[in-house]
């Protein structure tokens, strides 16, 4: 897992990373909400796509697997872009807010998610003392 992040900032740039991660969470929240209202689908695949979104938000909120849940609601996102604009369901301002949450969540998955996560306290890097 120490593989997936260079580092894990403390700091201003470490509280900056989780505002990064509460603010992508309330925003997926709110387009998943928006999205799974505009579409037409079976139960169960909505059942399933609200599942996964809440896990995905869940561990990015937490900052648990960071890098795997932020491309999943990247994906997420540009896929709910994709699909309301196929339909020409998704508003301009809607839409704009689809790219930015997509963009934005690609960011936090290269970023990581910081010192103030679960990923740190697990992963971080650690200091051996080895005695004589």
């Amino acid at each position: 897992m120490q593989r997936l992040f260079f580092a894990f900032p403390a700091g201003l740039p470490g509280a900056g990373l989780l505002l990064l991660r509460v603010a992508v969470a309330m925003q997926s929240v709110q387009d998943a909400q928006v999205f799974l209202l505009w579409m037409a689908m079976p139960l169960s695949v909505l059942v399933v796509l609200r599942v996964v979104s809440f896990l995905a938000v869940l561990c990015v909120l937490i900052g648990v697997a960071t890098p795997i849940a932020s491309l999943t609601l990247s994906l997420e996102a540009a896929l709910a872009l994709l699909l309301c604009s196929l339909r020409g369901a998704a508003p301009a301002l809607h839409a704009s807010l689809l790219l930015q949450l997509s963009v934005i969540t690609m960011v936090l998955a290269a970023v990581g998610p910081g010192a103030f996560s679960l990923d740190a306290r697990l992963f971080g890097r650690r200091e051996i003392m080895l005695h004589d």
